[in-house]
């Protein structure tokens, strides 16, 4: 399944410590559009087509949240 996502990170700095998080959003499955760039990527290498995108995840959405 393709996996597509869009993120932002914050980083801050004091003395001693570095701080940051991230928030990400995006869509795992078809709305990727994987299957798309991978057949574009193998045409234009001259590479065998993979078969298996009718057999890939349905759309799921995706948040993630990160700090350090």
């Amino acid at each position: 399944a393709g996996w597509l996502e869009l993120s932002v990170a914050f980083g801050s700095r004091d003395a001693d410590r570095l701080r940051s998080v991230a928030f990400g959003v995006g869509m795992v499955g078809p709305s990727a559009q994987a299957e798309q760039a991978q057949v574009m990527v193998h045409k234009v290498t001259r590479q065998p087509q993979f078969q298996g995108w009718s057999r890939q995840l349905q759309d799921e959405p995706i948040l993630q949240l990160s700090t350090d």
